[in-house]
Order: structure tokens, then C-alpha cells, then sequence
């Protein structure tokens, strides 16, 4: 250990221009995201969204390389609310990481990561999806904007999008219960884990979103 190094600098000398840890916020999280810079190359992303609902099924599509350059993963339902015992999303960026291409991609959730979290990963995403949040709406190839440097992170998506995607399913919630009800079928659950996490049996028709762990179909603009 150097025994003649600085370990207090001024500001003028300072090692980093931010803190670790910065919030964001914009049209996908409304109520903020939190993502760890320090260490980050990549601090400027757009691509489009590859939506999962869980980890295990962003997982399972990184360890098949289910996924391309560019893409922005976005993991939903691991929030407090919906997420039991909150764990940290570390299996899927050490998945992404161990491919090599890490950088390449952006990784968005409701969730938490652990403090080994290498890469563009926004979590904390707030209001999380099974409290009605935006990032419910999201479907596959919508772009996702994201900035830590702006502080900002947003889906281009106009206000009356997001408005006509709401109202095709309302969210009821409770501390134990989601269920959600979709138009012309009822309401319905599926229980995943634990009683509190439910799912909507007709999820896709019911937020319009692409929830098969696959997503082999293909984005315009290439992805």
C-alpha cells in the first residue's frame, strides 16, 4: 500500500465528476431508477426493448443468446411489491458479461442489482409494473432512451400510446394480490412462486406485450 498517495482531493482534483450511484428519471420512471456509473463505459443508450416478465426468463434467453447487440432488457415484476424477497438481478448481467458483450447492451428493471454490477443497469425502476407503472406497458422493440449523465431515461412513446395501453388493463392491486383485468375476459391469476406473485393468465392480450421468454422476432431497424 503507497504510504505517500492522497486519499482526500479537492474538488478541483476530483476522481469521478458523479457519485457511484445516480438517479434517473422520465417518461419510464416516473418516480426515478437508480444505476450504478462507477466503472460504467457506456453512460448514453437507445435501442429497443426486449421485454421479460422475471429474471428466470431473461436469463434463460441470454444464456441461449436469445438477444442481440443494441437491445435494451427490461425485467419487470421484481420489484418490492411483486418481487418475493427482492433478489438482485446479478445472474443475468454476469450471464451477459461472460458473452463478452457486455457494454453492447442495456439492462432496465423494477428490481435491484447487487453492488457487483458491471454495465449500463437501471434499476429501482418506480412505479414498478405490478403497481401500474410504465414499464408494464412496454413491449418488444419499443426504443428505449436511456442517459446517465442527463439523469433521464425514457421509452418513445407519446403520452396518448402509453394512455391507449393503459386502458386495455386495469391493475388491481394489494399487498398479496395482483390480479389483472383484461377487456371481454375476466380476471385471472396464475400463481408463480408464492401468493404474492400473481399473474394475469392472459397477460399478453391483457398489457399487449410480447411476454414469451423467445424473442426471436425481429425489431425494425434491423434488431
Amino acid at each position: 500500500m503507497p504510504t505517500d498517495q492522497d486519499v482526500i482531493v479537492p474538488v478541483a482534483q476530483a476522481l469521478s465528476t458523479t457519485v457511484g450511484l445516480v438517479s434517473v428519471r422520465g417518461n419510464l420512471a416516473p418516480d426515478g431508477g437508480i444505476v450504478k456509473v462507477a466503472g460504467c463505459e457506456t453512460r448514453v443508450f437507445s435501442g429497443p426493448a426486449r421485454v421479460f416478465d422475471y429474471e428466470e426468463n431473461c436469463f434463460a434467453a441470454v444464456q441461449a443468446s436469445r438477444y442481440t447487440v443494441g437491445d435494451v432488457l427490461v425485467i419487470r415484476y421484481e420489484g418490492p411489491h411483486s418481487g418475493t424477497g427482492m433478489r438482485e438481478m446479478l445472474a443475468t448481467t454476469s450471464a451477459i458479461y461472460e458473452q463478452g458483450i457486455g457494454e453492447t447492451v442495456a439492462l432496465v428493471t423494477d428490481g435491484r442489482f447487487s453492488g457487483a454490477t458491471r454495465g449500463l443497469c437501471i434499476g429501482h425502476v418506480g412505479p414498478e409494473a405490478s403497481q401500474g407503472g410504465p414499464i408494464a406497458l412496454l413491449r418488444d422493440c419499443d426504443i428505449i432512451d436511456i442517459d446517465a449523465d442527463a439523469g433521464t431515461i425514457s421509452v418513445q412513446l407519446s403520452d396518448e400510446e402509453l394512455a391507449t395501453r393503459r386502458a386495455a388493463c386495469a391493475v388491481m392491486t394489494s399487498s398479496r394480490v395482483r390480479l389483472a383485468v383484461c377487456p371481454d375476459r375476466g380476471a385471472g391469476a396464475l400463481r408463480r412462486g408464492s401468493a404474492s406473485r400473481l399473474k394475469c393468465r392472459n397477460a399478453s392480450a391483457c398489457r399487449g406485450v410480447k411476454s414469451s421468454p423467445r424473442h426471436t422476432d425481429t425489431c425494425a431497424g434491423g434488431h
